[in-house]
């Protein structure tokens, strides 16, 4: 539930506090004269869902690449964005081409990187939900660090706005950036750098990881289960409201120029005890994060010592670090040997709240518990409403780095609930690939990617894009080859429904149906021939695609006042779709009460 204590939307100076170091953070400087060593990131094992699933491959895209993390897109475009963590931005066009020319070029504005372990770099990158009209895009890079921060830090941590081009829709203007935010890091580790969009509430959530202080200062002295009691000082900086370490922002950009307004229902608007920008915290590294449609707010955290973790997220909260780290309980001083108890909730009261998944790595193999490992670090994931692979829609499917770190074997799971709401959710491996997961990917129409390297450093050019698509025979689950413009059009044309088309359904739903917003389509508003009892029990056993078609095609124009045909098969698309309907495959139900309403939405 949200906090509504704030009624009015205050703006405190934070933009220029976080552009400075924390009181809070410079009086534990000295209590820590090194860093980590690179130890292998960790990750571990869990039970599989019990449904049968589809054989599914991942589809080879393009390669020749460096390092790349995250494929994403803006609403309606069917150009895909690749970010390498070396700090440009390339174009995959809609036929399969790799653009020559990066979209945007950061590579002199980030941190030299390390030849061998690295998390800095280019991390984040998000449009604008109205970037179709405004061309305005957000990154998360770590740029050298900054005059007047801590002596002997790493890094200074950038959240910056940039516009396209006027003139050339693939390349983004250089000199447009307006740095929204700094964060200054004593480590190159735990930098997190995910960027996303609320879909309901059009604010921008910004992932800002611990720092990496108990590992040392100015670089990697001291291993994940290295780390002397002394460093504990740094881990508790996720706890502290007081700081940005380990927490999950709140930003509104679109008020507040030059800098950013603070969305009112904060849950530390108004607090002295906390930052306003802050919207959850307890996090170690919140590698990525991603939204479904319905809102949730999906964290992939990697973990220290044991327990690689998933969050989900439906309003502020306390995720645990260095508390727990999971549903563990956490002491930095026996990182294999987790306490039996600990507090249940941090500071304010607030209690802990568990991930929806989570699997040892492979420091279990350190341990004396005896379980299998899953990976090495959870790299990220997202809920699949795609419709290339019908089986796993509504699932959340995410990546760990490698099977073994040693040798370049990332896999990809689904997961998802198994009716004990108080449990874990359980995985299952889906696919795995011969290269170290960098990320996850989603385009536009709701499909994912697999981004991988072979090499252990961003260096090189073993970088490859996978798509997930159903595996053909004799493939056995593994990656291919198959050119990826053939194998694009065979997808499309398969399609009953797209992302695109439910976004668009969801943008006009918003306007012309405001008196039914968040009730079922079926009992109120402007769709009397549609939504009756007895229109959906003639339905019966008919498929979603069959409804569209129907619905575009014969649909009585005025029913929708001044809709046009496709128009209200996009708001047919998109009920369909929040509603959980698989894309041209799930009979409509006979009894319209089986179809559950959709939550009232969060709209700031």
């Amino acid at each position: 539930m949200l906090d509504h204590r704030f009624s009015d939307r205050q703006r405190r100076p934070w933009r220029q506090a976080l552009r400075r170091p924390f009181a809070i953070v410079a009086s534990v400087t000295a209590l820590s004269a090194g860093l980590l060593s690179a130890s292998a990131q960790e990750s571990a094992a869990a039970s599989p869902p019990s449904q049968e699933l589809p054989p599914v491959e991942a589809e080879l895209v393009v390669d020749g690449l460096v390092s790349p993390v995250l494929l994403t897109a803006p609403r309606g475009d069917d150009r895909r964005f690749v970010v390498e963590q070396t700090g440009q931005v390339r174009i995959l066009a809609a036929d399969g081409q790799l653009l020559e020319t990066p979209f945007l070029d950061l590579s002199d504005e980030i941190v030299d990187l390390a030849d061998g372990f690295e998390e800095r770099g280019l991390l984040g990158l998000a449009f604008h939900p109205d970037y179709a009209r405004n061309g305005r895009l957000y990154v998360h890079y770590s740029a050298p660090l900054r005059a007047g921060a801590p002596g002997g830090w790493d890094h200074t941590a950038r959240i910056s706005e940039f516009r396209v081009s006027g003139e050339d829709p693939d390349a983004v203007d250089a000199s447009s950036e307006r740095v929204l935010l700094e964060v200054d890091h004593p480590n190159p580790k735990t930098n997190a750098g995910a960027l996303a969009f609320g879909p309901h509430d059009g604010l921008l959530y910004a992932a800002v990881g611990e720092g990496g202080g108990a590992h040392g200062i100015g670089e990697i002295v001291y291993g994940a289960l290295e780390v002397p009691e002394r460093g504990n000082v740094w881990d508790e900086l996720a706890q502290d409201l007081r700081t940005p370490y380990g927490k999950i922002l709140r930003l509104d950009v679109d008020h507040g120029w030059p800098g950013y307004a603070v969305p009112e229902r904060n849950p530390f608007v108004g607090d002295a005890g906390g930052l306003d920008e802050i919207w959850a915290w307890g996090f170690r590294n919140p590698y990525r994060m991603a939204f479904d449609r319905n809102g949730d707010l999906y964290v992939a955290a990697v973990s220290e010592s044991l327990f690689e973790a998933v969050y989900r997220l439906d309003g502020p909260g306390n995720y645990g670090w260095p508390i727990r780290e999971g549903t563990r309980c956490y002491d930095r001083q026996q990182p294999l040997d987790p306490p039996e108890t600990c507090e249940r909730a941090g500071e304010g009261g607030w209690p802990i709240r568990d991930p929806v998944i989570e699997y040892f790595n492979r420091n279990v193999l350190e341990s004396d518990i005896d379980a299998e490992p899953s990976g090495t670090a959870v790299v990220g994931g997202y809920v699949y409403r795609g419709a290339a692979l019908p089986g796993i829609v509504g699932r959340f499917v995410f990546a760990d780095y490698s099977l073994d770190p040693q040798e370049p074997s990332g896999v990809v799971y689904v997961s998802g609930p198994d009716g004990d709401v108080a449990a874990t959710w359980p995985i299952r491996e889906l696919v795995r690939v011969d290269g170290r997961a960098q990320g996850m990917g989603r385009d536009d129409d709701g499909e994912l990617y697999l981004l991988t390297r072979e090499a252990f450093a961003p260096s090189g050019e073993t970088g490859r894009v996978f798509r997930l698509a159903p595996a053909q025979e004799g493939t056995d689950g593994a990656s291919s080859d198959a050119s990826g413009q053939e194998q694009e059009a065979a997808a499309s044309a398969s399609l009953s429904f797209t992302e695109r088309q439910v976004a668009t359904g969801s943008d006009l739903y918003d306007a012309h149906c405001q008196s039914c917003h968040a009730n079922d389509l079926r009992s109120a508003g402007p769709f009397p021939p549609l939504t009756g009892d007895a229109f959906f029990a003639s339905w019966e056993g008919r498929e979603v695609s069959e409804l569209l078609a129907y619905v575009e095609e014969s649909m009585p124009l005025g029913a929708a006042g001044s809709l046009e045909g496709d128009e209200y098969a996009a708001i047919v698309a998109y009920w369909l779709n929040r509603h959980g309907y698989d894309a041209g495959a799930s009979p409509l139900p006979g009894d319209p009460a089986s179809v559950a309403p959709a939550p009232v939405e969060d709209r700031r």
